[in-house]
C-alpha cells in the first residue's frame, strides 16, 4: 500500500476525495466503473497553513472586482513554517457563480495572475478578453474564483538570508486552494467528472502558474486538483539553471533577465545585490535554489489522476524577444513526463501562435484555454477477467493501469453497495459466498 498524505495543520480537516457516479449493469452480472486514482509521493509534502476570514488589519478590498464577482473576502494565511510565519500574509478572494440552472454546475477555476500577485485576474493584462472568458466559463457550469494577495506573495518580508526560499512562501496559495477546495467546491461540485476532467481546475499566467504548481509539487494537493493550467510559465521551474544560464550562446535559452533573478534572492529573504543577481555558482547556492524550484525540489511529481496542460506563447523565447519561457517551463514539465506512465494525463504542451508571455491576451490564446478546460476524461480502460466460482470462493482479477486505487464493492440488489476491498492495481480478488444464490460487484475508483 503506497504511503497517504499528511493533512497536518489544514482550516479543513477532511482531505480531498473525488465520488463515483451511479454506473449501469456490465453483462448482467458485474457493474465496473474506474474514474480516478489515489496520488503517490515520494517524499513528505510541506504542511499548509490555516486560512482566517476577515482578519484583523485587513480592510476591504479598495478596488473590487466588476459583477458579476461577489464582494472580495478578506482572509489571512496563519501558522506557516516558522521560519516564515512572522508577517500578516494577507489577500483576497472572489467569487463568480455558474450561470446555468441548480444542479448542473459543472466545477470551478481558481485563477492567480503572475508577478507579485497583488491584482486581479480578470483585471490582469488582456481585461477585455477576460470578460468575456469569465462569462464564458460561467455559462459553461464553472463558478469562479480569483485570488490576489495584499502584499507580492514570493517576496519574503525581511532581510533574512536564512529563509527557506519561494517553496516556502507558496504555502500561501497552496493553503487558500486547499481553503477553496473544502469550503467554496463543494456546492458547485456534482461529482460526475472523471480523471483528468475539470472538476476542481487551477490557473495562473506566469508567477500564477508557479503559484499553482507549488501546490502540486511541494504541497501534494493533486488528491483534490483534477485539472491544472499553468500558462506562461512556471518561471520557478528550475531556478539554478535559469540562473546559471549564460547570456549568450549555447544554454542560454534558460537565462532570465537581472529583475527576474532580484525576485528570486527576495523568495529567500535577500533584499540586496544576492546570489541570483551575481549568478553565483557556489555548489551550497545551486543546491538551495534547486530545493526552492517547482521542478527540482518537490516531494510529488506522480499524478494518476490529474490532468496538466501546459499552455505557452509562441513568441515567448528570446529568440523572439519573449521572456523565455519557453523552454524554462521544461524544467516542471520533463520532470512530470519522468513520472510517466504513473502520470498518464500529462498533455503535450500548447504553443499558441502570435502570443507572447501574457497568453490570455489573444484571441488563440483563450481558445486554447477553453480547450484545456472542456477536455473530458481520458479513457482508463479497466476489465474484470478470469472470473471463477471454486467451492464457496469467488474471484476475478482486476486489470487496468497500474498506481491506480480501485475500490470493490458488493450489492444484491443494485441499490445498497458494501465497500469490500481497497487496493492499488492490478490484482486479483478473492471473496467467500457460502450459500449465496446470486449478487453484484462493481469496482470504482477511489482518492
Amino acid at each position: 500500500m503506497h504511503p497517504q498524505k499528511d493533512w497536518a495543520n489544514l482550516s479543513a480537516s477532511q482531505p480531498g476525495r473525488r465520488r463515483a457516479a451511479s454506473v449501469p449493469p456490465l453483462f448482467g452480472a458485474f457493474l465496473l466503473l474506474v474514474v480516478g486514482a489515489a496520488s503517490l509521493e515520494a517524499q513528505t509534502s510541506f504542511n499548509l497553513g490555516e486560512i482566517v476570514i476577515n482578519p484583523v488589519g485587513l480592510a476591504a478590498d479598495p478596488a473590487p472586482p466588476p459583477a458579476p464577482y461577489e464582494t472580495p473576502v478578506p482572509f489571512q494565511v496563519i501558522n506557516m513554517d516558522e521560519v516564515i510565519d512572522t508577517y500578516p500574509a494577507y489577500g483576497y478572494y472572489s467569487l463568480a457563480r455558474p450561470n446555468v440552472p441548480a444542479g448542473s454546475e459543472r466545477g470551478l477555476v481558481m485563477c492567480f495572475t503572475g508577478g507579485s500577485g497583488t491584482t486581479w485576474w480578470n483585471r490582469s493584462a488582456g481585461q477585455t478578453l477576460l470578460v468575456d472568458l469569465t462569462q464564458w466559463l460561467r455559462d459553461q457550469g464553472f463558478a469562479i474564483v480569483q485570488v490576489r494577495w495584499a502584499a507580492t506573495w514570493h517576496h519574503a518580508k525581511r532581510n533574512d538570508p536564512a529563509l527557506p526560499g519561494v517553496a516556502r512562501l507558496a504555502c500561501q496559495p497552496a493553503t487558500i486552494i486547499r481553503y477553496i477546495h473544502d469550503n467554496i467546491y463543494p456546492q458547485f461540485d456534482r461529482g460526475t467528472n472523471g480523471p483528468g476532467e475539470a472538476g476542481f481546475c487551477l490557473t495562473g499566467n506566469s508567477g500564477g502558474s508557479s503559484q499553482v504548481s507549488y501546490a502540486l509539487s511541494h504541497y501534494g494537493l493533486d488528491s483534490i486538483v483534477d485539472v491544472l493550467i499553468p500558462t506562461g510559465g512556471p518561471p520557478h521551474s528550475d531556478m539554478a539553471r535559469s540562473i546559471l544560464a549564460p547570456m549568450t550562446g549555447p544554454g542560454s535559452e534558460y537565462w532570465q533577465d537581472d529583475g527576474t533573478m532580484n525576485n528570486f534572492d527576495l523568495g529567500f529573504g535577500i533584499f540586496n545585490n544576492g546570489p541570483a543577481l551575481n549568478r553565483d555558482t557556489s555548489p551550497l547556492w545551486k543546491a538551495r535554489w534547486d530545493a526552492a524550484s517547482v521542478g527540482t525540489g518537490g516531494s510529488d511529481y506522480v499524478h494518476p489522476a490529474t490532468r496538466i496542460d501546459f499552455i505557452l506563447g509562441e513568441n515567448d523565447s528570446r529568440a523572439n524577444g519573449g521572456t523565455g519561457m519557453i523552454p524554462v517551463f521544461e524544467g516542471y514539465y520533463n520532470r512530470l513526463k519522468d513520472a510517466s506512465p504513473t502520470s498518464p494525463f500529462i498533455t503535450t504542451p500548447v504553443i499558441v501562435p502570435g502570443t507572447g508571455h501574457n497568453v490570455l491576451t489573444t484571441e488563440a490564446g483563450v481558445e486554447a484555454f477553453k480547450t484545456a478546460v472542456m477536455r473530458p476524461s481520458p479513457s482508463a480502460v479497466v476489465t474484470l477477467s478470469n472470473l471463477t466460482l471454486s467451492g464457496d470462493v469467488f474471484q476475478f482479477d482486476v486489470n487496468g493501469p497500474e498506481n491506480l486505487n480501485y475500490t470493490v464493492q458488493v450489492s444484491t440488489g443494485l441499490a445498497d453497495w458494501t465497500s469490500l476491498h481497497n487496493q492499488y492495481g492490478p490484482f486479483t480478488f478473492m471473496h467467500s459466498v457460502p450459500g449465496v444464490p446470486s449478487q453484484f460487484y462493481r469496482v470504482l475508483w477511489a482518492r
